[in-house]
């Protein structure tokens, strides 16, 4: 099977989605809303702690932007509800459609194909690794494109509110990028080890469990089993190689981010700067820290789903359909039937019919 390179599986994959545009634009316009409601919501609070409350003493207009700040929580909640819905909808409607396509192009397949594959990693294939690509449209293009959005009206907003503590809290993104590289490389390889081993193990299950008379009259139930738990331990290694990475990522994007937000308080004691303002940057690197983490996170689940699409649309990409290019019609049978020189292999190294001439006559 051919090597793919990622961003072409993620290019074919975006115009498979691309059926169900209308679907994407509206999934879009509420990812757009979403981004401008939350990052609205930092900005409101500092009004009020710096103006409400410490400038004007304003109870009515502070009970007022409280109303509002509750009614955004509310309009956010809401919006985040119909956008994991949406996504969801559209990845399901995609994951059908590719498994139409495989299943259809696998049943015009030569038995020579079949001969050569085990069932069981076919099986693989058509369900397990098509459910794995499911993860790059939930966690992938709309989401992905949702967390950037975000991420850039928070950046306009710290600069809004403060352009010191911005340009201190802008160091936190090369520092990102650099973890979430180094993650996303290891992660990747585990991914594909773990979609490996699990192919082979179904594999192997498949065989074993339709040859279990021949096993049972050879006595191999011993020797089998020890080759189904070694198969078994390697698997169970591979997934724990990505536990291990998911346990390790996570809490060092935790610490990066009290880090940040404790140097921001003790900025802010040092050049003496509104609670107001204080309380909007500790929202803001939040908001900031969350789709950065967000878009780590949803990269590691994508790279799942590309390790399954590489197998997936590797097959799809597979020539081994049957021709059909009879043109001759017979309009009447006189019941001889004539075979002159037919040949016949399994595969191109192996034979087994080889120039048979025979006649049957009625």
């Amino acid at each position: 099977m051919k090597k793919q390179d990622t961003w072409a599986i993620v290019k074919r994959l975006f115009f498979i989605g691309m059926k169900f545009r209308s679907w994407f634009i509206f999934t879009l316009i509420i990812s757009i809303i979403l981004s401008i409601v939350s990052t609205y919501r930092p900005y409101l609070t500092m009004q009020i702690v710096d103006n409400d409350i410490t400038k004007l003493k304003d109870k009515g207009l502070m009970m007022k932007h409280i109303y509002g700040l509750v009614g955004l929580v509310f309009a956010e909640t809401v919006l985040n509800f119909f956008l994991v819905y949406f996504s969801n909808y559209i990845s399901q409607n995609v994951i059908r459609d590719i498994r139409e396509r495989l299943y259809n192009k696998l049943i015009y397949f030569r038995t020579a194909f079949f001969d050569k594959t085990p069932i069981g990693q076919l099986v693989t294939r058509a369900v397990g690794d098509v459910e794995t690509i499911a993860t790059v449209y939930t966690d992938g293009f709309l989401m992905v494109f949702g967390d950037v959005l975000r991420i850039i009206f928070v950046l306009f907003m710290m600069f809004q509110v403060d352009v010191h503590l911005s340009y201190i809290s802008l160091a936190i993104l090369p520092l990102m990028v650099v973890i979430t590289r180094f993650f996303q490389k290891r992660l990747k390889k585990a991914f594909g080890d773990e979609r490996s081993w699990t192919s082979n193990q179904n594999s192997f299950v498949q065989e074993r469990l339709a040859g279990m008379p021949i096993i049972q009259v050879f006595n191999r139930q011993r020797a089998e089993f020890q080759k189904f738990d070694e198969i078994n331990i390697t698997l169970k290694n591979a997934l724990l190689r990505t536990v291990f990475i998911f346990s390790l990522f996570f809490p060092v994007v935790e610490l990066i981010s009290s880090l940040f937000i404790g140097f921001v308080l003790f900025y802010g004691g040092y050049i003496t700067i509104s609670a107001g303002v204080v309380i909007a940057f500790i929202q803001f690197i939040s908001m900031l820290i969350r789709p950065l983490r967000q878009i780590a996170d949803r990269f590691n689940n994508i790279q799942r789903g590309i390790v399954g699409a590489e197998r997936v649309l590797g097959i799809m990409d597979e020539d081994y359909a049957m021709p059909n290019n009879g043109k001759v019609a017979k309009d009447h049978f006189d019941g001889k039937i004539e075979f002159k020189d037919v040949r016949f292999a399994y595969d191109e190294k192996q034979e087994v019919l080889k120039g048979i001439d025979f006649k049957v006559n009625p």
